[in-house]
């Protein structure tokens, strides 16, 4: 369970300068959830009960009839937040308006009852140390800010898994092979060079040997060319035969 460091007085215990106590039914509701430490840093830093009542003037702890005792407040504040450390408290509840426990409001040093905003000697000793001080009259606060806030919803880290398509193989398109036989045969009609792409089905075109010599017209060759077709054979010299038709004597 949680301790919390409480101002004696503010639980019962009669410790103040009058003899008297100043208790707080919200601050001992708080006994259901927490553990808490009753202190009077006064009493421990060794002023009697009852006693001078004192207020803060200049930063000095003065007794009504002029007496200087802060170097007892100084020694409580000091013995507070020991107490703290040693328990591991983290959190003081305090009586409002002493000088040595005021959080918001201490007396002005005039004893007239007044009050002005400021803090007690213990009060100030505590927070410059760490220790988150409330008054009596902050339960609600101290409630609100303990409770658990909600952590924030992380976002998924995990990669997403890829998704993989299975990828179609191209199908043979008859249209398509029609549209190439007809280029084919229109850039052949235009005198174009025309490479018809070799796949399944196309048989291979036939090699012809080119030649060796020059054409100077119809049916004349010069020079020894060799020439094999569909149409005929040429051999020799000057010898040309074409089929169905006899051949030339030979000079």
């Amino acid at each position: 369970m949680k301790k919390i460091l409480v101002s004696a007085c503010l639980l019962g215990e009669s410790c103040r300068y009058d003899g008297n106590s100043k208790p707080n039914e919200e601050v001992k509701a708080l006994n259901e959830r927490y553990d808490l430490v009753p202190f009077c840093p006064e009493v421990e830093g060794g002023l009697p009960t009852p006693r001078e009542p004192s207020e803060l003037r200049n930063g000095k702890a003065i007794h009504k009839n002029g007496e200087d005792v802060t170097s007892f407040y100084r020694l409580g504040a000091e013995k507070a937040y020991n107490l703290c450390r040693y328990l591991g408290i983290e959190v003081a509840i305090l009586k409002e308006g002493s000088p040595s426990c005021g959080v918001h409001q201490i007396h002005n040093g005039r004893f007239d009852g007044k009050m002005v905003s400021g803090m007690g000697i213990a009060a100030s000793y505590l927070k410059a140390h760490g220790i988150r001080v409330y008054g009596e009259d902050q339960i609600a606060l101290f409630l609100a800010e303990e409770e658990p806030k909600p952590r924030p919803v992380k976002a998924s880290t995990t990669p997403e898994k890829p998704s993989f398509r299975k990828t179609e193989k191209p199908k043979f398109n008859k249209t398509d092979a029609r549209k190439e036989e007809s280029s084919e045969a229109s850039s052949q009609a235009k005198g174009k060079s025309f490479r018809r792409p070799e796949k399944a089905g196309y048989p291979k075109k036939k090699s012809f040997d080119k030649p060796k010599g020059k054409f100077a017209g119809k049916g004349s060759y010069k020079g020894k060319p060799s020439f094999k077709g569909k149409s005929g054979s040429y051999k020799g010299k000057k010898t040309y035969a074409r089929k169905g038709q006899a051949k030339d004597k030979a000079e």
